[in-house]
């Protein structure tokens, strides 16, 4: 749990945390920029915001039967942080909570909003154990705060005890994992030096992953600017153990943001590999760039461009076609929830087509890139089978010059507390084979 926060000159976190959730109530604006922009109290700031985003049908379903009419979207966005931080959080004593939910509703509205935030709040600490009983009496979807068409899916796919399960993982804040750069620090040097900092370590997909312990912060740890440390959780090497990289070899990366899977790829090709990443923007390689200074690698091409559309940097990169292919596609993210608190929200039959549409396109691109006997992987952080397993056999039709060679689909919970993800190695024919 985030401690709770000292005090500041400036807005309070829990003013800072309210003016962003009222920004995504008003105008579906995503939390993760406003509050990487936050300076003091971040930690308790992120998980005051992404837990009421997250909680936000529970809180709002509280809410529809204590308030008889719909309050001002800046007094919703009090109550709603006010709400979650009593009924999720350990941070100080409730009465000291809802005395800061109100000066943050006088600093957002005026006295007798304020006055309504003190009531609702003051009425859930007399009445908590009924309100948190009618909650869990409550349909799926809203007890575990999911949209209905996304709950539905998970129940009739998986099963009542799974997609419950399921869901309640994505309510889970988050924790942070390290990768070691396996080139840059010795597991030893990498031991000693994040011993103090982790409370778990795990081996999977060819990596070493460390995961910390809470309320430590990533840059803040020995190594990390040093480039011996990136951030990344254990799912992402799933995609990059597929690929099957050797040393010396040619790699496009056709979505390479955020990049730290390209950052996986660069280790395994070493200085000998080349490797093109690509996206559609410069903003979006902007953590790419950044990340691969850090780590000091220059055998890297970054190239802001469409890669669905012909020639293009990828073809003068490699004119005889690369020798593996990394499609890690755009999707609906809903093996990810618990890291992206609004995607849930988004999530409708007319997103998941949309993604599906965009999917298709990008592999059928992909192709084309690959050399003869080069291999294609493609993964996203998606569970639903349209973007996955469907999406893949559907390529396969349109392409019979690949073949399926392996996947994989992680579905949370699991262990080692990983992201829910799927990846799958494509190998296309040598020619005259």
């Amino acid at each position: 749990m985030a401690r709770s926060p000292a005090p500041t000159k400036g807005p309070s976190p829990r003013q800072q945390a309210a003016r962003i959730v009222l920004r995504w109530l008003q105008a579906s604006v995503r939390p993760e920029p406003l509050v990487d922009r936050v300076t003091e109290s971040r930690a308790f700031v992120t998980e005051l915001v992404y837990g009421t985003i997250r909680r936000w049908r529970s809180l709002a379903w509280w809410l529809d039967r204590a308030v008889p009419k719909p309050a001002p979207p800046p007094v919703e966005a009090c109550l709603l942080c006010g709400l979650y931080e009593l009924a999720w959080m350990d941070t100080r004593a409730p009465h000291a909570v809802v005395s800061e939910a109100v000066s943050a509703a006088r600093a957002l509205t005026d006295r007798r909003a304020a006055g309504l935030v003190n009531a609702v709040l003051r009425r859930f600490l007399r009445e908590e154990d009924a309100w948190r009983r009618a909650l869990a009496e409550a349909p799926l979807a809203i007890r575990e705060s999911h949209p209905d068409f996304l709950a539905d899916r998970w129940r009739e796919r998986l099963g009542s005890e799974s997609a419950e399960a399921l869901c309640q993982w994505d309510n889970r804040p988050p924790r942070t994992w390290l990768r070691r750069v396996a080139d840059r620090a010795s597991a030893e040097d990498f031991a000693r030096i994040l011993e103090p900092a982790v409370d778990a370590r795990v081996e999977v997909w060819g990596g070493e992953w460390h995961r910390l312990a809470p309320g430590q912060a990533p840059d803040g740890i020995p190594g990390f600017r040093d480039g011996l440390i990136t951030v990344a959780d254990p799912a992402t090497g799933l995609a990059v153990d597929l690929m099957a990289l050797r040393a010396g070899e040619t790699v496009l990366d056709a979505c390479a943001a955020p990049g730290g899977k390209t950052m996986q790829i660069l280790e395994r090709v070493g200085d000998s590999g080349r490797v093109l990443a690509c996206d559609v923007s410069e903003a979006r390689l902007k953590p790419v760039r950044e990340t691969a200074r850090r780590l000091g690698r220059r055998q890297l091409s970054l190239v802001a461009a469409d890669m669905t559309e012909p020639g293009g940097p990828a073809s003068t990169f490699a004119p005889r076609g690369f020798d593996a292919v990394l499609v890690d596609a755009p999707c609906t993210n809903s093996g990810v929830l618990r890291r992206r608190p609004d995607a849930r929200w988004r999530f409708d039959a007319d997103r998941l087509a949309g993604a599906v549409a965009c999917q298709r396109t990008l592999l059928d691109a992909a192709a084309g890139r690959v050399r003869p006997g080069g291999r294609l992987v493609y993964s996203t952080c998606s569970l639903e089978p349209e973007e996955n397993a469907e999406q893949v056999r559907a390529f396969l039709g349109r392409h019979p010059e690949f073949a399926l060679d392996a996947e994989t689909l992680i579905l949370p919970p699991t262990a080692p507390d990983q992201d829910g993800v799927y990846a799958a190695r494509l190998i296309r024919a040598r020619e005259g084979a």
